[in-house]
């Protein structure tokens, strides 16, 4: 028996998906002067012909690399990650 003045709500629904970390990873990646450095223990990226993984991060990294080479200037990438992300540590 419903309560009164409640209603049966739907579902949001939409065709589109929420990109607005990857787009932002990717921007701020193209405008890096001097260097990026990425501290995430589930980084994961793709190619462009990659099928299941759809963000290009690396793209994007590769991409301002070549920048750099090509203009001669010095550039760095750092990534951290852990040997066991999201996991607790297990004693030996």
């Amino acid at each position: 028996m419903p309560l009164p003045g409640c209603q049966k709500c739907e579902p949001a629904r939409t065709n589109q998906t929420e990109d607005s970390i990857h787009r932002a990873y990717c921007a701020l990646i193209e405008e890096a002067e001097h260097f990026i450095y990425i501290e995430n223990q589930f980084f994961i990226s793709g190619v462009p012909e990659d099928e299941f993984i759809q963000n290009l991060v690396l793209e994007s990294m590769y991409k301002r690399i070549m920048r750099a080479y090509k203009e001669k200037k010095c550039f760095r990438v750092i990534i951290v990650i852990p040997l066991l992300p999201g996991f607790q540590v297990l004693s030996f």
